[in-house]
């Protein structure tokens, strides 16, 4: 009314990769020395391999990925393929990692190997939370993440086609849960070897982003709240705004 206006959206943020799912160290070796990864970081280097533009190589996701779990990691020892401060110093200016979880997605942009054109392609697929139990809605997730569930020993994601025809399954019968996602055909015989990414996905909700853009008296802000719903009451976990 009289010159103002506000716009405002809701998203289910745990239908996105959460990055400080990836805290629990970096790549280890292995028992002939090759890196090992953990579920989360399997699925994440599975999520980037699956952007189509730019393409992202299976080991500049594994160096990326590695480089995260470092910027999380409380010590300042880097795994193999990783980066810790020592990266850091050399650059220009130089910063040191954060050793915790993010408070922001945007963090991203400081992470080794991360280049500009490879953020503005995830970002629409992750998401920060508290590192919790709570997992990856199956019956949100899109289907581009839906791609980096896989139990594959070569890192590969499901192909475009899986992608939706998980999404197309969901829409037109729905899963009844995990186990029932799980035996979709789209994952073949490889149940038996899914229980490390099953302990990831989960049936429910409980962050969501906030987004609104108001106008008023020609001055347009922009708002973002990452809300939490707990016990039937909603509180903010994190805010953020500016002017456009």
């Amino acid at each position: 009314d009289d010159g103002g206006w506000l716009l405002g959206s809701l998203e289910d943020l745990q239908g996105r990769f959460n990055l400080n799912a990836l805290i629990p160290g970096g790549a280890r070796a292995g028992e002939r020395g090759e890196p090992r990864f953990t579920p989360a970081q399997e699925q994440f280097i599975r999520l980037l391999q699956a952007l189509e533009e730019p393409p992202v190589s299976e080991q500049e996701a594994i160096l990326i990925t590695s480089s995260i779990s470092d910027w999380l990691d409380p010590d300042g020892n880097p795994a193999a393929n990783g980066a810790e401060d020592d990266f850091y110093f050399s650059l220009s200016p130089a910063y040191r990692t954060a050793n915790g979880p993010m408070a922001s997605v945007s963090e991203l942009r400081a992470v080794a190997y991360m280049t500009p054109e490879i953020y503005q392609a995830v970002l629409p697929w992750v998401t920060v939370w508290p590192q919790s139990a709570a997992g990856l809605n199956i019956h949100t997730a899109p289907a581009m993440v839906l791609r980096s569930i896989n139990a594959d020993k070569n890192l590969s994601p499901l192909s475009d086609a899986d992608g939706q025809a998980l999404v197309d399954y969901r829409e037109n019968s729905g899963f009844a849960d995990v186990e029932d996602f799980l035996g979709n055909e789209v994952f073949g015989d490889r149940q038996e070897q899914m229980a490390g990414i099953k302990a990831l996905l989960g049936q429910e909700s409980s962050y969501f982003l906030l987004q609104a853009e108001v106008e008023v008296a020609d001055r347009n802000m922009r708002l973002y709240s990452v809300l939490e719903r707990r016990d039937r009451r909603i509180s903010a976990v994190a805010r953020a705004g500016g002017s456009l």
